[in-house]
């Protein structure tokens, strides 16, 4: 399906995609945003960000708009960019953002978005070891113990459900702080990115651009 313009798009669905525009640009919203980029992506963004004018509250934020830095990062339309990155903040659910994709012609689709394909590489976690291994390398360790702790927990559940681009977060009925545990995850792995999504509803992974390289 081709991926509509947005004056294509009918005035209910451009109302939803207007207002998720303007909340995006809140400061608040700017600043959430940032902070849930990789070191990687934020040097990316202030390397190709010309108009060095920072944020007055937070010297280290380009003078970009959400839209501007997804733009940068992924290379898609702003229409697109509006939804996921409205999604990342927690702004919308899971499942309105995927009808808002398919409602313009991006496939949202469990199949094609959430999960990679057969054929790619993916981390593989020893829980009787306590370590995480990539193209059958060892890229994290972590303390072995009698019972796991949050971090070995998250990813017990990535290697249950075969290392998908997106997970639930398994901890969410806790009050475990996942922003931290994540932090510390991207800490010591310097082969696979951790994220979270939707406010901290969903986690993420990748590979590190440096790790291409």
């Amino acid at each position: 399906m081709a991926l509509l313009k947005f004056e294509d798009l009918g005035l209910k669905t451009q109302d939803q995609i207007k207002k998720l525009a303007i909340e995006l640009g809140f400061d608040a919203n700017r600043g959430l945003f940032w902070e849930s980029l990789s070191e990687d992506d934020k040097g990316r963004l202030k390397n190709a960000i010309e108009n060095k004018n920072y944020h007055p509250k937070n010297k280290a934020l380009p003078n970009a708009s959400v839209l501007h830095m997804w733009k940068i990062l992924h290379n898609e339309p702003e229409i697109v960019g509006t939804v996921k990155a409205a999604f990342r903040l927690g702004i919308i659910s899971r499942s309105d953002r995927d009808e808002l994709l398919q409602k313009i012609g991006c496939d949202a689709s469990p199949i094609q978005v959430q999960k990679k394909s057969s054929s790619e590489n993916k981390p593989f976690w020893n829980h009787r070891e306590g370590k995480l291994y990539f193209n059958k390398k060892e890229i994290l360790i972590t303390q072995r113990r009698t019972n796991s702790s949050k971090i070995q927990n998250i990813l017990q559940y990535f290697q249950d459900h075969d290392w998908p681009n997106e997970i639930k977060n398994p901890l969410i009925i806790t009050n475990y702080r996942i922003k931290d545990g994540i932090k510390y995850l991207n800490g010591i792995s310097k082969v696979i990115q951790f994220s979270v999504a939707a406010g901290g509803n969903y986690l993420c992974w990748s590979i590190r651009k440096s790790a291409n390289k």
